[in-house]
């Protein structure tokens, strides 16, 4: 008995720390955002089609839609995708909250067109507007509410509370490394028998006057049955070029050609096709998959993909090459300083603001 109270007690305070979370990211969001939230005129997306029985018993909740972007820039409005999307319902009489989570992959009609795709891509073409138009119209409710935050404002707000350290300990240390002590040189970053690995955090910099976010968390290992995780975005004036590593991928990294709202769709397609023409010629076997309106998915044959160790049995290669000519690359050299001086800087900076 004394056990299950115990695991209640974790599962409790499990749910309390995400709601916490939640509410500390929205906070942050609000007060920091890059883009301020948008006015929705709720009574436009109001659901017209529901009983006078049902309306009747949902005027005794206040129903809000919690959306989460994969902006990672603080963008909230159209052009970003609702990776998270839970509703809420508050009984305004006892003040008991429900919530469930939408799984972002449901196929359902995302516009009053009868457009059926994803009902995260209703957020991208619409913003909140149609998302909470996309969530009534096939939930059967009323939204009253709504609030939106981006991964800034979660990777923000993890920050706030302190960010996460990776401890490692001796037993670990040697699972790794084989030796069975800390070297000389990392004994300063000990403290209490661990090591402290200073690998996780934020860097934001400017590179000719335009900003740039590198966003890193190691964990010591990866969970049972999952694998190394990647996400990045490259910005261009007519599409985003984004790398995805995860679950859904199968821990290998796919490359997505999301095209931004508000073009020509027909003849950005048009475009694409012929300059993946010339990118097939040169890597036989690379293709394009269009998975929705305006986002495909380039097919890489698996003779293109390097395994992780693999990859680092390249590394090894070049680098007993270089070894052997006595020298570097003339590429390599600049990108080296440059690569190692932000991060070596950006960590001398975080150490003196951790300080004060």
């Amino acid at each position: 008995m004394a056990k299950r109270w115990k695991w209640g007690f974790v599962v409790l305070a499990a749910v309390w720390a995400a709601l916490f979370g939640t509410m500390l990211g929205y906070a942050w969001n609000v007060t920091h955002q890059a883009e301020p939230m948008l006015k929705v005129p709720m009574e436009q997306v109001q659901n017209t089609n529901i009983s006078e029985v049902a309306q009747e018993t949902m005027d005794r909740f206040w129903t809000v839609a919690v959306f989460g972007v994969d902006s990672r820039e603080g963008k909230l409005g159209k052009g970003t995708r609702s990776d998270m999307e839970m509703v809420l319902n508050i009984n305004l009489k006892t003040g008991e909250i429900r919530m469930v989570s939408v799984y972002r992959d449901t196929y359902v009609k995302i516009d009053e067109k009868n457009k059926y795709d994803k009902i995260n891509q209703a957020y991208f073409e619409g913003g909140p507007a149609q998302a909470i138009w996309a969530l009534s119209e096939n939930m059967d409710l009323n939204i009253d509410d709504y609030v939106s935050f981006s991964w800034k404002a979660v990777a923000d707000a993890i920050n706030l509370l302190g960010g996460i350290d990776v401890e490692i300990s001796p037993e670990e240390f040697k699972q790794v490394t084989g030796t069975d002590a800390y070297p000389d040189f990392l004994k300063k970053d000990v403290e209490n028998d661990t090591l402290k690995v200073y690998c996780n955090g934020d860097i934001v910099y400017k590179i000719k006057g335009v900003t740039a976010k590198v966003s890193v968390i190691w964990n010591y290992t990866f969970p049972k049955g999952g694998g190394d995780t990647h996400f990045s975005v490259m910005k261009g004036s007519k599409a985003d070029l984004v790398i995805r590593q995860g679950q859904e991928q199968g821990y290998k990294p796919e490359l997505y050609i999301e095209a931004l709202p508000d073009i020509d769709l027909v003849a950005y397609e048009k475009e694409l096709a012929a300059v993946m023409s010339t990118v097939a010629d040169k890597y036989p076997g690379v293709a394009l998959d269009k998975v929705s309106d305006n986002v495909w998915q380039v097919q890489i044959p698996a003779t293109y993909r390097v395994g992780h160790e693999a990859h680092f049995g390249q590394v090894m290669e070049n680098y007993l090459q270089y070894l052997q000519d006595g020298k570097l690359p003339d590429w390599e050299v600049p990108n080296m300083i440059a690569k190692y001086y932000v991060t070596t800087h950006a960590l001398e900076m975080a150490k003196v603001k951790a300080k004060k």
